[in-house]
Formats: structure tokens, C-alpha cells, sequence
């Protein structure tokens, strides 16, 4: 079993100026940090675990699996234009540099398999990235209080530092290690929006695809599992509505569905598998209500 301690805190700075009537300018920078320390829980299995389903006593408890430290700064650029009444246009460019510490750790399975007995421990390690990223978009108002939309943004992402690091081999180092590359994904969004009445709805398809994806493999005969870098593909669709019931209470709704895929070998020869359950959320829906008692007043609840 595993427990996991995890921080994260982010700052911004954002600058707005309009050139003119029809252009905006967005300038900013952020920086974000988190830390994440988790923790190996091992117990012995009784012989009888399969009717009983209980763990046995605790044997050891002192295991860190790689906690590690990541900040990440980035400055970004977007401009904003509003060609007529019905037409507006954006586009930006956001440079970010990410920089990692992961302290030294337990590869999976390797607790006490050396031949002294002792914990075999893989070396920590320090490294960092940077890369640019894109994004367009427009909008396009078909008829009173209906708009088309379409966007296109990328983004840089580390893969998960602590997983990564338990497969890469103790002789090899982590900064010049494949498996820590950052991957660049390209997301692909058509949709609109709209109301009807007293509700604010809006209506999306979303494709993402990505050379470098991050998945998990799943080995139903040793029940072991593993996570490899290889191309993947997402795609689904989202619907939201935001109801204001009356001038004091608003509920907001969200339904999302969702499925992926990834090409094991990376060369398209096997063709493209499903992605495991533990990567996608295959559905998700929300409800979010807002009550105002009174001017400084609020209640909120939520339901996920």
C-alpha cells in the first residue's frame, strides 16, 4: 500500500492593454511549485487473505518511492481581435521552463532483492526543459446568442517524475534519460455555445494526440505493470449548463465522456490499444449550485 503527501502553489502576473478598439494585448508570467513525497506501506499476506480479504502485520514503513520537487516558470503572450460584430480572433505563444529534483528511491519490486538483503535503491537526480507552446482561436456568432468556436492550443508536459523514475535502470542517469522528456500536446476543440432563456449551455468535441504520451501497461498473469512512453490519441465530447433558477440560486451542470489510445511499439505495427482506466477517466459529471443569501453572503454546494 501507498500513502502520498503532495503541495502545490502557484503564482501570476497578468498585464492587459488595448492597441486599439479591435486588438487587446495579454501579457504575463507564472510560476508554479509542488512537491510530492509518497511512502510504501508493506504487509505480510496471511495465508488465509482470499476469505478473510485482510492484510497481515506491517513489516516495513521507512520505503520513500523517489519524492521529488518541480517548479516551473513560464511567460506567455495573447492577443485578442475582434474583426467585426459576429467574428473574434486570438492567438498567443507561451515559453515555459520546468525544472525537477527527485531524491534517490525504490524501484517497483526491488525492496530487498540484493544479494546482502539491503534495499536496492536507484540515485536521484536533478534535471529541467523548456519549450514553447500555441494557441488559436475564433469565434463566431451565427445568430443572437449563438456562437461557433474552434481552437487549437498546445501544451508542454512532464510525464509523471516519480513513475518515470522507477523504471529507469540505477546506472542510468535522469537528466539524459528518453522516459523524462517532456511531450507536446496538441489539443483540437469545435463547439458552441448558446442560451435559452434562463440556461447557458454549451456543447464541445475535443481531440488531443501526442508523440511522446505517458501509459500505463497492465501484465494480467504476473498482475505487475508498467509505464512506457508512446505516441496516444484522445478524443470525446463535454455539455455544460448553467441554469440561474432564480435571482439567488444558480446551478451549474457538466457532463464529459472521453476514451484514448496509444501505440505500444511507437511504429503503428500492432496499431493502437486502449488506454487503461488508471490513464482516462472514461465519464465524468458535476453539479455545482450557488445560493446567495445576501450581498456578502454565499452557499455552495457540489456534487462530482
Amino acid at each position: 500500500q501507498t500513502t502520498q503527501d503532495f503541495d502545490r502553489s502557484g503564482y501570476r502576473f497578468q498585464y492587459s492593454r488595448a492597441l486599439s478598439e479591435a486588438v487587446n494585448l495579454i501579457a504575463g508570467l507564472d510560476y508554479d511549485d509542488q512537491s510530492q513525497a509518497q511512502r510504501a506501506l508493506v504487509y505480510e499476506v496471511p495465508e488465509n487473505f482470499d476469505d478473510a480479504r485482510a492484510l497481515g502485520p506491517l513489516v516495513r514503513n521507512d520505503l520513500f518511492l523517489f519524492p521529488f520537487e518541480l517548479q516551473t516558470l513560464g511567460v506567455f503572450f495573447q492577443l485578442d481581435y475582434s474583426v467585426n460584430d459576429r467574428l473574434r480572433l486570438s492567438g498567443g505563444v507561451r515559453y515555459e521552463e520546468p525544472e525537477f529534483t527527485i531524491e534517490s528511491g525504490t524501484r517497483v519490486f526491488e525492496f530487498v532483492t540484493d544479494d546482502s538483503g539491503q534495499q536496492v535503491a536507484r540515485p536521484g537526480g536533478r534535471g529541467s526543459s523548456d519549450g514553447y507552446s500555441f494557441n488559436l482561436g475564433a469565434n463566431y456568432e451565427v445568430a443572437h446568442e449563438l456562437t461557433v468556436f474552434a481552437n487549437f492550443a498546445q501544451a508542454l508536459a512532464l510525464p509523471s517524475i516519480n513513475q518515470v523514475a522507477r523504471l529507469v535502470p540505477p546506472d542510468a542517469s535522469l537528466e539524459s534519460a528518453e522516459a523524462i522528456e517532456p511531450q507536446v500536446i496538441d489539443n483540437y476543440e469545435i463547439g458552441l455555445r448558446g442560451s435559452a432563456g434562463p440556461v447557458v449551455y454549451s456543447v464541445a468535441a475535443f481531440f488531443s494526440e501526442s508523440e511522446f504520451g505517458e501509459n500505463f501497461i497492465y501484465d494480467a498473469q504476473t498482475r505487475l505493470g508498467e509505464y512506457i512512453r508512446a505516441p496516444e490519441e484522445i478524443y470525446g465530447f463535454e455539455v455544460t449548463a448553467d441554469w440561474q433558477v432564480s435571482d439567488n440560486f444558480t446551478l451549474l451542470s457538466t457532463f464529459s465522456w472521453s476514451e484514448g489510445e496509444f501505440d505500444p511499439d511507437g511504429s503503428g505495427g500492432e496499431g493502437f490499444r486502449a488506454q487503461s482506466a488508471l490513464d482516462i477517466q472514461p465519464w465524468k459529471a458535476t453539479v455545482l449550485g450557488n445560493y446567495s443569501v445576501n450581498d456578502r453572503i454565499n452557499l455552495n454546494f457540489f456534487v462530482i
